[in-house]
């Protein structure tokens, strides 16, 4: 198959501009790494933590490779709502993950849904403490990869 130079041309820029919008929307296959964390049992419902993501990224179906660290273990399994979207009111945005803490201190990670959940540029994700307190969970960290 041979093309014109007119017709390469074009080919070229239909390409370039395909191009152009995955990198666009930060979907190219970066990792992205969001960190969480408090030090106290956080009130029931609170919004524990929140950040402002720059990049679109793309948070994988069970979060896969995400990472966590408890100095003192809950209780009894401790779930924590990652929200995205809305105010800083718990309630708001929409729920697009968990994780839990189990008495042995096991992280388990798990998104909302079976698939990947694309998270805008510019989203809010905020993490929201369970509506039971735990007194006895402190010095919570976790970072996911996305």
């Amino acid at each position: 198959m041979s093309y014109s130079p007119d017709q390469l041309a074009d080919l070229i820029a239909e390409m370039v501009g395909k191009l152009d919008t995955v990198i666009d929307s930060g979907l190219l296959g970066a990792t992205y790494d969001i960190a969480f964390r408090f030090m106290s049992s956080p009130d029931p419902s609170e919004v524990v933590d929140f950040c402002v993501v720059a990049t679109a990224f793309t948070l994988k179906a069970g979060m896969p490779g995400s990472v966590g660290f408890v100095h003192t273990v809950p209780v009894a399994n401790y779930v924590l709502t990652l929200r995205v979207g809305g105010s800083l009111s718990p309630t708001t945005g929409t729920a697009v993950g968990t994780v839990t803490i189990s008495p042995a201190g096991v992280f388990t990670f798990a998104t909302a849904g079976s698939g990947d959940t694309i998270i805008p540029a510019g989203s809010l994700i905020k993490l929201v403490a369970p509506a039971t307190i735990d007194v006895g969970i402190s010095g919570l960290a976790f970072t996911i990869k996305a």
